[in-house]
């Protein structure tokens, strides 16, 4: 009985030890995947970083140069040549535009975003934009309605944000609402107090809507919620772009919609008093 209880004991033992090997080994495996996904990723953004360099000096220079021609800077040209000039320009900025995105996008992913934020006065955070916005929507025969109430919140009050990032956040969710919304219909931009600690800004389209099955979708990366991505132009990364500029001042985004009658875009950025 005993040599039988020693006999169970020791493969017992047998047993955990062989687990236990197991476990280590599954444990440097797991190590040694996170070491070379971090390299990975590592040469990834230095690649990025290095062909974006390398593809936007020639293309600042073609665009450069097609502006200098729509200029008539070198003399005139004939109908014909200047329609040629406008794609060259058109097809310039385009895949300028990609290309930042992906740097954008390959920043936010490896955590590479300068967190360079300064203060600003909340009457300031959206009237900067409001020109530049307007005369984005127009290209696409968008009119675009601004509410600004931030003027009325009394005291002096202010957020940390970078000026670029709410440019390049206000012109990409305004970007996304003119793609997937009505053509010749409107948007509407509303930035008001939220909370005591929050300021909001919507961003409200007269679209399709989200279907419900793609919701999970809408901030992840190339992705074009269920629409033909053939027919939209850019990366599909715009949104996930803008969460990343987002969480990096510190605040939230989120949205509402409904199949067949729009979405609205939010943001909240903290506020604090001086």
């Amino acid at each position: 009985m005993i040599n039988l209880l020693l006999l169970t004991l020791g493969r017992i033992r047998n047993q955990l030890e062989k687990e236990n090997e197991k476990s280590i080994a599954m444990k440097e495996a797991v190590s040694l995947a996170l070491i070379e996904t971090n390299v990975a990723n590592k040469s990834k953004s230095i690649f990025l970083t290095n062909m974006s360099h390398e593809l936007r000096t020639p293309l600042n220079i073609i665009i450069g140069f097609s502006d200098a021609l729509k200029l008539d800077i070198t003399g005139p040209l004939n109908e014909k040549q200047r329609g040629f000039v406008e794609n060259i320009h058109f097809a310039g900025n385009r895949l300028l535009n990609l290309i930042n995105d992906l740097l954008d996008l390959s920043n936010i992913e490896s955590g590479n975003l300068p967190p360079d934020l300064e203060k600003i006065r909340l009457r300031d955070l959206l009237s900067n934009h409001v020109k530049d916005l307007m005369r984005h929507a127009n290209n696409y025969g968008i009119t675009l309605n601004v509410i600004d109430d931030l003027d009325e919140i009394e005291g002096l009050v202010y957020v940390h944000e970078n000026n670029d990032w709410i440019a390049q956040i206000l012109m990409a969710l305004t970007d996304n609402a003119a793609k997937y919304g009505n053509k010749n219909g409107n948007i509407w931009i509303n930035a008001f107090h939220n909370d005591k600690d929050t300021i909001r800004i919507t961003v409200k389209d007269e679209g399709h809507g989200i279907a419900e099955n793609e919701i999970k979708n809408v901030f992840k990366p190339f992705n074009r919620a269920g629409v033909d991505s053939k027919a939209i132009e850019g990366t599909g990364a715009g949104l996930t772009i803008v969460k990343g500029l987002v969480d990096a001042m510190n605040g939230n985004i989120d949205f509402t919609t409904q199949y067949g009658s729009g979405t609205t875009f939010w943001i909240d950025l903290p506020i604090k008093s001086i």
